[in-house]
């Protein structure tokens, strides 16, 4: 039987969408237009002016949700001689300072990003050439993403935190 609370089950399921089934999704639409798009330009000659906004949209969408992705177990790009050069319990004090330093560090920023994705005239007002959406959508990809990061942070603080208390070491965190 699974030692999760039906909270934290809900929350990864949630996650899982976010991370998992929506950049799958947008990547086979990307493919799709891109199909499209090749089919349109070559085989009846009238290229579609649309294709390059909505590819444009679902790869950054991809990026963003991909990047939250990559850290669910550590794929992310770090550089760790120090971090690996030192025991098991103080690789987990160092992880758990790192990620409320971190925390903080979105906490700061989160006013600002929202500002410039959802409040400013730029992002509110202006929409693109062919599909008339607005640029915020876009922006909204940044905000949700620093958001699933932090959930992410603050999930891994509170197992680092709960092994800490317990004295077991895990190899691979």
């Amino acid at each position: 039987m699974s030692s999760k609370s039906p909270i934290r089950k809900a929350l990864d399921i949630l996650i899982n969408v976010f991370e998992i089934y929506i950049p799958t999704t947008a990547l086979f639409g990307m493919f799709c237009v891109f199909v499209v798009q090749v089919f349109m330009r070559y085989i009846f000659k009238s290229p579609l002016t649309w294709s390059f906004e909505l590819t444009l949209f679902l790869y950054v969408y991809i990026v963003m949700f991909g990047a939250c992705y990559a850290m669910r177990d550590n794929d992310h790009v770090c550089f760790s001689m120090f971090y690996d050069s030192r025991n098991k319990k103080e690789r987990t004090i160092m992880r758990i300072i790192e990620t409320v330093l971190t925390l903080i560090i979105f906490a700061f920023a989160i006013p600002s990003v929202l500002d410039y994705a959802w409040f400013i005239k730029v992002a509110s007002l202006k929409t693109t050439a062919v599909l008339r959406i607005q640029y915020k959508y876009l922006y909204s990809s940044f905000v949700i993403m620093m958001f699933m990061v932090a959930v992410r942070l603050t999930l891994r603080a509170i197992d680092d935190v709960k092994r800490l208390k317990a004295g077991c070491w895990e190899e691979d965190v």
